[in-house]
């Protein structure tokens, strides 16, 4: 029992440092662009290291992005879920392809759709998100009141979470 609560408490720490490395990194780089997260608040709600996938981490997170908060064209280390709990989400695919589920309405089916390369999508309330590791994307608020992301992802443990594209 101790080893598994001493797993789960450094798994915590990881995600929790995962999480924050990009900011971490900046820090420490005085010609640093501008902060790719302003405006971005970033909550860990759960995670730990993959109980079937060696080297990865699950993690589920909460991002908040103010009006006018753009993150630029970055990737993940792994697949990524997200669904839009509240806002405007603004994105567009730099490179590969993603699959929006749209929220369904009163009595039909959810409809499901590509996310192209190259293509504005914007989600509201109820819309998901689904992408894989190869793709690169922008993330924007496209709206007046603050967006809110549930984020659930699969993620090598070794990298940090987001890496931006030159």
């Amino acid at each position: 029992m101790a080893s598994r609560l001493n797993r789960l408490l450094l798994g915590g720490l990881f995600l929790t440092v995962l999480a924050f490395a990009p900011a971490i990194a900046r820090a420490q780089d005085p010609a640093a662009t501008p902060d790719p997260f302003a405006g971005v608040t970033t909550v860990v709600l759960a995670g730990g290291p993959s109980a079937v996938t060696d080297g990865y981490a699950l993690v589920l997170l909460q991002i908040t992005m103010a009006p006018g908060a753009e993150i630029p064209s970055h990737h993940h280390p792994g697949d990524v879920s997200l669904a839009v709990q509240s806002g405007t989400f603004s994105t567009s695919f730099t490179n590969g392809t993603g699959t929006i589920t749209r929220a369904a309405k009163p009595g039909e089916d959810p409809v499901t759709e590509e996310a192209a390369t190259g293509v504005e999508q914007i989600l509201t309330a109820g819309d998901s998100l689904a992408y894989g590791e190869g793709s690169h994307h922008i993330m924007a608020n496209g709206g007046d009141d603050d967006l809110v992301l549930i984020i659930s992802a699969l993620l090598k443990a070794d990298q940090p979470g987001f890496e931006f594209s030159e």
